[in-house]
C-alpha cells in the first residue's frame, strides 16, 4: 500500500466515521425533537388545565363571595325582624299587664261594690226584722 493508498484508506474511514456520527447525530437530533414535541405538547396541556382551573376556582371565589352577602343579608334581616318582634311582644306584654291591672281593679271595684250591697241588705233585712218583731209583740 502506498502512502497515498493509506491516505486514501484514512479519508475513507473518516469519512465513513463522519457519516456514522452525522446518522448518531441525527438520529439523536430526532429523538430530542421528539422529546421536545412531547414536552411542549405536554405543557401546553398543562397550561390549558392551569388556565381551566384558574377559571374555576375565580368562578368559585365569586360564588363564594355571593354566597357570603346572600348570608350577610339574610342575617341582617333576621336580626331586623327578631328586634321587631321583640319590640311588639314588649308592647303587647305591656298592653296585657295595663289590661290586667285594669281588669283586677275593677273585679276589686265590684267586690267591693258587692260587698257594700250585701251590708246595705243585711242591714235593711235586720231592720225590717226588728220591725216585724216590733210589730207582732203589740
Amino acid at each position: 500500500t502506498t502512502p497515498i493508498g493509506q491516505q486514501r484508506l484514512a479519508s475513507d474511514a473518516f469519512a465513513a466515521a463522519l457519516q456514522h456520527t452525522e446518522r448518531v447525530v441525527e438520529a439523536s437530533l430526532k429523538r430530542l425533537d421528539q422529546k421536545v414535541s412531547a414536552v411542549e405538547s405536554a405543557q401546553s396541556k398543562l397550561e390549558r388545565r392551569s388556565s381551566e382551573s384558574a377559571g374555576t376556582l375565580r368562578g368559585l371565589a365569586e360564588e363564594m363571595q355571593s354566597q357570603i352577602r346572600r348570608c350577610d343579608s339574610v342575617e341582617a334581616r333576621f336580626l331586623e325582624f327578631r328586634s321587631q318582634v321583640e319590640v311588639d311582644l314588649r308592647q303587647r306584654l305591656r298592653q296585657f299587664e295595663s289590661s290586667r291591672h285594669d281588669t283586677l281593679a275593677a273585679c276589686r271595684s265590684m267586690v267591693a261594690d258587692g260587698d257594700e250591697a250585701q251590708k246595705r241588705l243585711a242591714h235593711g233585712l235586720r231592720r225590717m226584722e226588728g220591725a216585724l218583731q216590733c210589730c207582732l209583740q203589740e
